[in-house]
């Protein structure tokens, strides 16, 4: 990152122009880790969930769709990591009610099916508050971005990229 800043975006051999999405990637994925204590195994497996994310993210920012098989590991984590004794009546009514929400914006095609899978993710792995908290981030993050940039009404953004700033901004700011 600091030979980036150093060489003005450009590669030092062959004077290419290095684009900055790489330097964004580098730099959210330097703050998606600082937390992670890599001597506890909750925090192993949230490695795994989280490095799963962040390549659907980039793929999702690069392409506006990725390979299913990209959330294998976070779905492999959630499934070995889930805290569904922990639930109360409440969390499972959450779950419920906004799985159902997202599932009808899937149906209605306003949402990803990847979209739906990160939060069903988010909520079991972490709790169904939290991925709501992550939502509601990535949600007012996305709303900036649509009025800042001048994009035509009709442009499709991929939500995911953000879904993923939120649960970084989460972990830093209200954990």
């Amino acid at each position: 990152m600091l030979s980036f800043l150093y060489l003005k975006g450009h590669c030092r051999y062959c004077q290419q122009k290095i684009p900055v999405e790489l330097f964004l990637f580098e730099l959210i994925g330097g703050f998606a880790f600082e937390h992670i204590d890599f001597n506890q195994s909750r925090d192993l497996a949230t490695t795994i969930l989280l490095f799963s994310i962040f390549l659907v993210a980039i793929s999702d920012y690069r392409q506006k769709e990725f390979d299913l098989i990209l959330l294998t590991p976070a779905i492999t984590i959630t499934l070995l990591c889930h805290h569904f004794t922990a639930f109360n009546l409440f969390d499972w009514f959450i779950l419920f009610f906004f799985s159902s929400i997202l599932g009808w914006y899937v149906f209605k095609q306003k949402l990803g099916l990847g979209d739906l899978f990160i939060y069903l993710i988010l909520a079991i792995y972490f709790d169904p508050t939290s991925a709501n908290q992550i939502l509601l981030i990535a949600s007012v993050l996305l709303i900036i971005t649509y009025i800042v940039e001048n994009n035509p009404k009709d442009y499709s953004y991929p939500f995911i990229p953000f879904i993923l700033l939120g649960l970084i901004i989460k972990q830093w700011l209200l954990d």
